[in-house]
């Protein structure tokens, strides 16, 4: 039975291919191709409003992993974009 602390509260989704990764190590450099590609994406319109939309996402997973040679999911993308808003950084390093 769940507790009463976390009645109410929505788990974070993670399909089969995203369960198990290691945590991300977001160097300068990671950091700097992560906000290339988001630019990108953005000039080219590929927003649902102010959002990636699923599709967007995997299509910037996609060239996170190429241009690093890492094996990052989704979930760890968007965890590092949030944090960014958060914290107020978006600029490079």
């Amino acid at each position: 039975m769940a507790s009463q602390a976390n009645k109410g509260k929505a788990k974070a989704q993670v399909s089969d291919g995203e369960k198990g990764k290691a945590k991300a190590n977001w160097d300068p450099k990671a950091h700097e191709i992560f906000i290339d590609i988001c630019i990108a994406e953005v000039r080219l319109e590929n927003r649902s409003g102010t959002h990636f939309t699923t599709t967007r996402w995997k299509n910037v997973v996609e060239k996170f992993n190429v241009a690093t040679s890492r094996d990052y999911n989704r979930i760890q993308l968007k965890n590092h974009w949030d944090l960014m808003k958060k914290s107020g950084n978006y600029g490079k390093h």
